[in-house]
């Protein structure tokens, strides 16, 4: 393991302050007012506010709608990077839908993005031309008659699948749920079926997968999303882990 010096590390963070320093005078100019959300502290701002490990985080940001009831969007920012909580369907589908050319693009995230190689993804791709070819192409394939029969049928087989499960092991109903969850997506999206019984492999490496997906885009929690510059830093000190390699 390299030992890193006092006088590099002396280095390492003062460029970090004044990285964080520059990001939050920046951050207070030329801004409209933010809604609302708890004090930060200086420069750090709410980083003691994100949710804690082994909180859901739909359940740790539902608690804003109960501080901020009058108002159901509430923000929080952490080190510059600004994170807006929308706790009402109804608002999240004007804003992200019926005025989606203006608020529904995605933010620069390095680790996902950029290290992952998420970034050329469809729900990774900020909103501009690709992304719009992507919907219209995901459009033609899902909203057409002869496919609502195709997932129909492929929907009532696996439901009838899911009913012998739980007859046969009611104790085990989250993973009959995830199975069918997982066999309908496969079977549509790749005409994959499943095995009839006991876990099957493809839906445990589609949950992985899903799962490490989920952690690679967690505002807040890559150092590098914030820093970026700590990308090109060598490994002992880059601030994330070797899931982006």
């Amino acid at each position: 393991m390299r030992i890193v010096s006092p006088t590099t590390l002396a280095v390492l963070l003062g460029i970090v302050g004044l990285y964080v320093i520059n990001r939050y005078v920046r951050s207070k100019r030329n801004r409209l007012p933010l809604p609302p959300g708890p004090k930060g502290i200086f420069l750090l701002g709410n980083i003691n506010d994100m949710p804690k490990p082994g909180v859901v985080d739909a359940h740790h940001w539902l608690e804003h709608k109960k501080l901020y009831g009058a108002c159901p969007i509430s923000s929080v920012t952490v080190m510059g990077q600004t994170i807006v909580i929308i706790n009402d369907s109804a608002l999240a589908f004007e804003l992200l839908r019926e005025r989606s050319a203006i608020h529904s693009s995605r933010p620069r995230q390095v680790f996902a993005g950029e290290m992952v190689g998420l970034e050329n993804g469809t729900a990774m791709s900020p909103y501009n031309d690709n992304w719009r070819i992507h919907r219209k192409n995901v459009a033609r394939v899902l909203t057409t008659n002869a496919s609502f029969t195709m997932f129909e049928k492929v929907q009532e087989t696996e439901s009838a699948h899911l009913l012998l499960r739980v007859l046969d092991s009611p104790d085990d109903l989250w993973n009959h749920l995830r199975k069918m969850t997982g066999s309908v997506i496969l079977k549509i999206t790749y005409g994959y079926t499943t095995v009839a019984h006991g876990p099957d492999p493809l839906v445990e490496l589609a949950a992985q997968a899903g799962q490490q997906f989920g952690d690679a885009i967690t505002p807040g929690k890559w150092m590098v999303d914030t820093l970026p510059f700590c990308r090109w830093t060598w490994q002992e000190n880059a601030m994330c882990t070797a899931d982006g390699n």
